[in-house]
């Protein structure tokens, strides 16, 4: 999905202790689909929103092939994240406006929640 002025955009992840040494797991599973291993759910939405904003690369609508083997390999389920129960879920939704100086794409954050466990029906 390519973003343009006044598209709102909803985001939902999650990250939980997996037991690793360093960091832990992070996926976001609404807005764009990307797992990596920040221990920041902000972190991991705003470096989707620089690189489709600034790099004009897509949100992703599903986990490439590289993050379905990953998950196999690690016995989690991409269906799953969402009801994950032991994890901490992160919920933004944001504006994409233009920006006041320069007239680039920027975004603003609308709503910012997070809680343990799932958000619900989704």
């Amino acid at each position: 999905m390519t973003l343009k002025i006044g598209d709102i955009i909803e985001f939902r992840g999650c990250t939980w202790d997996d037991g690793w040494e360093f960091g832990r797991p992070l996926v976001l599973y609404m807005g764009t689909k990307n797992y990596c291993d920040d221990t920041r759910t902000e972190n991991a939405i705003e470096d989707v929103l620089i690189n489709a904003l600034c790099l004009d690369k897509p949100l992703k609508k599903e986990f490439d092939s590289t993050d379905l083997k990953e998950f196999k390999w690690r016995g989690w389920s991409p269906r799953g994240f969402a009801r994950r129960k032991k994890a901490w879920h992160t919920r933004v939704i944001v504006k994409i406006i233009q920006g006041p100086h320069d007239g680039e794409l920027e975004w603003e954050e609308i709503l910012h929640k997070e809680q343990q466990g799932p958000f619900g029906v989704l």
